[in-house]
């Protein structure tokens, strides 16, 4: 039986006033769009961090890249580059830049601004080659079928540092307040290539908790909340003053197991961790049902296996069996970083976190539960190693399941090294640089699912969910289209006053 918290009933009782409460719209301003944030932003210099609360932030907003998805997220179309050609069988792109794209200063685009924009991008290997002023080439050191899905990635923003450190964009609106942990503003860029926005403004309201900020949108003070957690979303379904988005899982929640420490380094034993914790019970306890098994590493939307069991079932007779040959191994607490806040794919990481601390205890382990205050905490405690079991996840921000799986494993390669990996497998890594060069769809899936298969032999994660994202926004707000990956393009939107 899992352990009541004071939480749930707090939970509940508001709750139960939201659902009594009618709602209440304030007259307000049409040309502000006032957004409550469940993170903290870390950065705005996108091609430096990868903070999805800052990606979500800017993205598309006030940095672009070359080409971009279209409005359904599914085709790609051009967006600071008009056209483009393949050279050399994947190896070589050559891109054509619009001649009417200004930065927030004022300044022209040129091909200059790329070539120092992919100089600051960490580890890149592209060397982009000026031909004239708006003409340049992309070299690549191997051939990519997939390049141009791959550079719609936070990191391949164009953007210009200004004498005076700041930084400006191309998008839609620019940057004009920029306080992290109170408020981030953003204005509107008249002299935007894709036409002047309808909004003036847009204020993001950082750290702010599920349940406060959906106080504050029936209020009228909040018009769109980024993550929504599932036990909340069904009291936003019967308010007719507002809209609840949920979109496919495009993502992977997981646990980081540090198989650099004993006995976490032996196979045996971390699948004993897999068997241990219900998976099942997750899903339906702290996810609600919005989430589905990984039936693979690959979520269902982006082509991986769709409605299918979990490779590791929940077995703790068995993981118990085999944790007590590890007794001598296993006398030490073992520690479990958790998120600091609610991300995408794990909404609710209180919940997720004290199950699975619960599943590890009943199969006769001590653990720790290690809370986070920040990403930067977070962050600092992953790549330093500093942990056992790490509870973290992924939102793709491109469609292609190579940028997904080279970020999450940090393989050679444009956009790697989301994660500070210690996990490596020759084959695996093999597959993936295979598939990355590989024109034909069927083979590319095959490589996909050897490079799967030999991750389900070492066990070096366990995977828990492919979770479905949910928002809401007041029905005030006209336009605005939610991505797969998270993003919020908000340079067609507009709002009502009432």
């Amino acid at each position: 039986m899992r352990r009541f918290r004071v939480h749930d009933y707090f939970c509940f009782c508001f709750l139960l006033a939201l659902m009594l409460a009618p709602s209440v719209i304030l007259a307000d301003d049409s040309g502000t769009l006032n957004v409550a944030l469940t993170g903290i932003p870390d950065s705005h210099s996108l091609w430096d961090t990868n903070d999805g609360v800052s990606q979500m932030i800017f993205l598309n907003n006030t940095f672009e890249c070359l080409v971009r998805y279209r409005d359904d997220y599914k085709i790609l179309e051009p967006c600071l580059a008009t056209s483009w050609d393949v050279e050399e069988s994947g190896r070589v792109w050559a891109f054509t830049l619009r001649d009417d794209v200004y930065f927030h200063d004022g300044s022209k685009l040129s091909t200059d601004d790329v070539i120092e924009s992919y100089r600051r991008i960490p580890s890149c290997n592209i060397v982009v080659e000026r031909i004239d002023d708006l003409r340049f080439r992309c070299i690549l050191p191997e051939k990519r079928s997939n390049f141009l899905k791959s550079i719609v990635q936070p990191r391949y923003v164009i953007a210009r540092i200004l004498p005076d450190s700041t930084l400006a964009g191309t998008g839609p609106f620019r940057l004009a307040l920029w306080n992290p942990k109170e408020s981030v503003r953003l204005e509107r860029f008249d002299q935007y290539w894709g036409g002047a926005a309808p909004l003036d403004v847009v204020i993001y309201h950082p750290s702010l908790k599920a349940l406060e900020a959906l106080s504050m949108m029936r209020r009228g003070e909040i018009d769109l909340i980024d993550i929504i957690t599932p036990d909340l979303a069904r009291t936003v379904e019967d308010d007719h003053e507002l809209i609840l988005e949920s979109l496919d899982a495009v993502n992977i929640c997981h646990v980081h197991i540090n198989i650099e420490r004993t006995p976490l380094d032996q196979i045996e034993f971390r699948r004993a961790l897999n068997l241990a914790v219900d998976k099942e019970s997750i899903l339906d306890e702290a996810y609600h049902g919005q989430a589905r098994t990984c039936g693979g590493l690959l979520p269902p939307v982006i082509g991986g296996e769709s409605e299918t069991p979990a490779r590791i079932g929940y077995d703790p007779a068995e993981a118990r069996m085999i944790i007590e040959k590890y007794s001598e191994s296993t006398d030490r607490v073992l520690k479990v970083v958790g998120l600091p806040y609610s991300r995408p794919y794990c909404p609710d990481p209180e919940a997720v976190a004290e199950m699975i601390l619960s599943d590890l205890e009943s199969v006769g382990l001590s653990v720790e539960y290690v809370s986070t205050s920040s990403m930067s905490d977070y962050r600092k405690k992953m790549i330093g190693s500093d942990y056992d079991l790490l509870i973290g996840g992924w939102i793709i921000d491109s469609r292609d399941p190579d940028v997904f799986l080279t970020s999450l494993f940090s393989v050679d390669g444009p956009g790697s090294g989301y994660y500070s990996v210690n996990w490596s497998n020759m084959v695996f890594r093999s597959s993936i640089l295979q598939a990355r060069s590989t024109v034909s769809i069927h083979k590319k899936w095959r490589l996909y699912q050897a490079a799967t298969d030999e991750f389900f032999r070492e066990y070096p994660w366990i995977l828990l969910a492919h979770t479905n994202q949910q928002s809401v926004h007041r029905k005030v707000t006209r336009g605005l289209k939610i991505s797969l990956t998270g993003e919020m393009r908000l340079g067609k939107v507009s709002k009502t006053s009432f």
